[in-house]
């Protein structure tokens, strides 16, 4: 009978392994996927105007739909500390309403660090203006840099997901056996 619980939980461990390595490189290469604009921090501009600047980017959206307004910065870095965001559509002017995300998603690195602050709908592909309030004279543009993905939380969600049943799975089919097979042994 132990056997079949070696056996059954070699499996198991098998494919969850396998499961947890595809679900690995799904959030990856979504994380990846989803950039549809990044912009440079033009902290030039803020450094000729003082501390506080206001800058505008020009953002070429090639994808309508839902989005997230993104910072990345160095790990520590205090160049987005008190900005504020304001995007327009360059050919109406129309301001596109974004809304704050109430539990933000960040990643962060021994070098680099991401933040998810808004949330918002293009309702178009085109060009749009995004100005920048408050702008560090720190901030240096090679360094800080607002990135614009598709709001992917919900796929990032099922594959996170899917890493922790997978994680589980390997656990399982690791230890359960090994107990079972060594509690036999000491019969």
């Amino acid at each position: 009978m132990s056997r079949w619980w070696m056996a059954g939980g070699a499996l198991l461990a098998a494919v969850s392994l396998l499961a947890l390595f595809v679900a690995i490189r799904r959030v990856i290469q979504t994380n990846r996927e989803s950039v549809v604009a990044s912009l440079p921090l033009a902290a030039a501009a803020a450094a000729e105007a003082g501390g506080g600047a206001a800058i505008e980017l020009e953002v070429q959206l090639d994808a309508a739909g839902p989005m997230v307004l993104r910072v990345e910065g160095p790990t520590g870095s205090t160049g987005f500390a008190g900005t504020g965001y304001q995007l327009r559509r360059r050919a109406t002017g129309d301001e596109v309403a974004l809304s704050a995300i109430l539990f933000r998603t960040t990643a962060s690195g021994f070098l680099r660090s991401r933040v998810s602050l808004y949330t918002f709908e293009a309702p178009a592909t085109g060009d749009y203006l995004l100005r920048v309030t408050g702008v560090s004279p720190t901030a240096r543009g090679d360094l800080h840099r607002i990135v614009l993905p598709r709001d992917t939380r919900a796929r990032l969600l099922a594959w996170i997901l899917m890493i922790v049943v997978s994680a589980s799975g390997v656990v399982a089919g690791t230890i359960v056996p090994l107990v079972l097979f060594l509690v036999g042994r000491q019969r």
